[in-house]
């Protein structure tokens, strides 16, 4: 047998005609490993242009990767307050409209 939780493109077709459920989630772990290879490759990417841009700004390469979770950190804390602003706004609505 040739299935591979995360490989669909081993399946035969008689794996699929015997397990399509497993077949259709197989599909759907490769997807996701894509993705996330992709976002991780995105990320090193995103990284590297930081640090090239903080060096030609006059900064020290070995402080670019502090520099750079600090403002991953400032992105993360200013999406998080949008959302919690949001959620707020979306539970006043509703109580607004339920008066």
């Amino acid at each position: 047998m040739t299935k591979s939780p995360s490989k669909p493109e081993l399946w035969t077709g008689q794996d699929i005609s015997e397990d399509g459920q497993g077949y259709l989630d197989a599909q759907a772990t490769a997807e996701e490993n894509a993705a996330e290879a992709i976002r991780k490759q995105n990320e090193a990417d995103d990284r590297e242009m930081f640090t090239k841009a903080f060096v030609e700004a006059g900064g020290k390469k070995a402080d670019a990767a502090e520099a750079w979770q600090m403002k991953r950190n400032e992105r993360a804390a200013t999406a998080a307050s949008r959302a919690e602003t949001s959620a707020e706004d979306t539970t006043r609505r509703r109580a607004r409209s339920v008066l």
